[in-house]
């Protein structure tokens, strides 16, 4: 008897540290494909983009149609930084007009119709961006900023509200001035 137990306790010690260590493997290379995701680099070729249009009708995004570069703007209705970026936000639009065409995409696939209705933007936002595109481009982080050539090429990308060192990197790219982001206390 004494012997059989410890039998099953062994095996049951066993199975549970093979289990832990599954658990432990999927939880490494979980935060490996968010290290890997990271950003996309310069020069990476980004595919047309297919998405939702706020009233529902389908566009693409083609980056040919101008002699200017796309931006893509990323950006969640629940992302706290994406609120506070509204301002600098807004002012960069006006100001890039004649220099790039600005594009607001929604990663999030709930209420975005709400959140521009609440804050309307001065340019095209579209939402419901495909998962492999989502993966493809490396896309998790709100906001993010992307510059893609007339010929779908990455040219600039950055992650974060214009604030700091992306601020001065964004006003310095473009030519611009943004005003300081004043965060509530």
């Amino acid at each position: 008897m004494y012997k059989s137990s410890l039998l099953i306790l062994l095996v049951f010690s066993i199975g549970l540290n093979v289990f832990q260590y599954q658990k432990l493997d999927k939880f490494k290379s979980g935060n490996d494909r968010e290290k890997k995701r990271g950003s996309l680099r310069v020069g990476e070729t980004i595919p047309t983009i297919s998405a939702v249009q706020l009233d529902g009708s389908l566009s693409k995004i083609q980056y040919s149609d101008s002699d200017f570069p796309t931006v893509l703007y990323m950006f969640a209705p629940k992302c706290s930084w994406c609120q506070h970026n509204l301002s600098s936000l807004k002012s960069f639009s006006g100001q890039i007009k004649n220099k790039a065409n600005l594009i607001g995409i929604s990663l999030a696939y709930v209420g975005t119709n709400e959140y521009i209705q609440e804050n309307p933007l001065p340019f095209q936002v579209l939402k419901d961006i495909p998962a492999d595109v989502f993966e493809l481009m490396k896309l998790g982080s709100t906001p993010q900023t992307i510059v893609i050539s007339p010929e779908g090429k990455v040219l600039k990308s950055w992650i974060g509200a214009y604030m700091g060192n992306t601020k001065s990197e964004i006003e310095s790219y473009f030519d611009v001035q943004l005003p300081e982001i004043k965060l509530e206390r």
